[in-house]
């Protein structure tokens, strides 16, 4: 069922004009304040699988709340000088494109660190934020980006409620 605000107000009115009955004779629930459910401004967004809350801060979105926090702090370290700069989702090749055996190119794989801190000593660290789950693909990218870039310092970051934990790469 997809809920928006007007849906919600026609329901508490006692009001179903965002119900119809599919052709199963099932009732289905719509949002009928505008044609396409897809379009409406005010439709529930779907809720992340992983239960990251989509923030922005200066007009920068961030795929989590522990994201954003983190920017946050980078950038008070940035502004009290004691590292030299950081760089968002910075993009590391893991395997180039190819041709394959049909003659098609296929896709390179990349990894997307979260962040890229360059430290005043000019060596760098990249850092991703990670909640309560690994995934399996991400588990893959981390091992070959630790092979293939052994000479950049790697952090993977917990947010927990004491603050952020680390865990060295």
């Amino acid at each position: 069922m997809v809920s928006c605000i007007y849906y919600s107000f026609m329901r508490r009115q006692g009001i179903h004009c965002c119900s119809y009955t599919d052709p199963s004779g099932k009732n289905k629930s719509v949002c009928s304040c505008v044609d396409d459910v897809r379009l409406c401004p005010v439709a529930k967004q779907k809720e992340n699988k992983y239960r990251a809350k989509r923030t922005e801060i200066d007009g920068i979105k961030f795929a989590s709340k522990a994201e954003s926090e983190y920017y946050s702090i980078l950038k008070k370290l940035k502004d009290a000088h004691i590292i030299k700069g950081f760089v968002l989702q910075p993009k590391y090749e893991i395997l180039e494109s190819f041709p394959g055996s049909s003659g098609k190119m296929v896709r390179g794989i990349t990894y997307i660190a979260d962040f890229k801190i360059i430290h005043n000593d000019d060596s760098i660290e990249v850092i991703d934020i990670k909640g309560y789950k690994i995934t399996a693909d991400f588990k893959n990218k981390w091992k070959w980006f630790d092979f293939l870039y052994r000479d950049i310092k790697k952090r993977i970051v917990f947010k927990n409620k004491d603050g952020f934990s680390y865990i060295p790469g």
